[in-house]
């Protein structure tokens, strides 16, 4: 897909989350995120223990309110640790993921209902 083809709403959102990953990259690095050589493996694994923080999170009866942003559910907070450590990856790796997830969004309104799989 080319510039051309997008719709303006779609523009509107990769304008956005370039530079929302632009962001989340320098915060990371200004607090030495990637000062020491960290790998790939090893931000991967930082997203991995986001996802269970967020799994835990959901599992419990009371939905709890964030840890450092109070005004959210821990949910809501997890979910938000997650797309920032991605977004920074992405940043660190030169990703165009605004793009990718307009592709893919597009790519996934042609496919079967669930894919045709069960589960």
């Amino acid at each position: 897909m080319n510039g051309s083809e997008l719709i303006f709403e779609e523009k509107v959102f990769i304008r956005a989350c370039n530079k929302i990953q632009e962001e989340c990259y320098q915060i990371a690095k200004d607090k030495g995120w990637y000062k020491n050589s960290i790998n790939v493996g090893e931000l991967l694994s930082l997203i991995y223990g986001e996802v269970g923080e967020l799994l835990e999170t959901l599992r419990q009866i009371e939905p709890p309110q964030g840890e450092h942003i109070k005004e959210f559910w821990g949910a809501e907070e997890e979910a938000a640790d997650i797309i920032i450590r991605v977004l920074s990856l992405g940043g660190l790796r030169g990703w165009r993921i605004g793009e990718a997830i307009v592709a893919k969004m597009n790519y996934n309104k042609t496919r079967a209902v669930r894919h045709n799989k069960r589960f």
